[in-house]
């Protein structure tokens, strides 16, 4: 029982969050190596992100780290649609994709 509650409970968790990293750059399913398990977005910082220090990222700075990224996607990052992403925008998205593609499941016991 408790197999099928995880799964439950994993599903609902992927849907809810396929739509926060959609577009985020990484080729979801388009490859055997899975992008999130490889840390790209977990070990981004801000910094990185934020190439003329100015505070904010731009669709541009984003796409520069992240070339697969469709202004869409960019979009559903930018919580307060101002164009840019600001610090905590950032670490929302980063921290969604904590862990993603680094799941182990414990032997079913009968």
């Amino acid at each position: 029982m408790n197999v099928f509650k995880n799964l439950a409970v994993t599903a609902i968790f992927l849907l809810g969050t396929s739509l926060a990293y959609a577009d985020c750059g990484s080729e979801h399913g388009t490859s055997n190596t899975n992008p999130h398990k490889m840390g790209k977005i977990s070990t981004t910082n801000f910094e990185d992100l934020d190439k003329d220090k100015s505070g904010f990222v731009s669709f541009e700075e984003f796409k520069a780290v992240f070339p697969k990224t469709q202004q869409s996607g960019f979009n559903m990052l930018d919580k307060d649609e101002d164009g840019q992403l600001n610090r905590d925008e950032w670490e929302v998205f980063k921290d969604a994709h904590k862990g993603m593609g680094n799941y182990k499941t414990a032997p079913e016991t009968t």
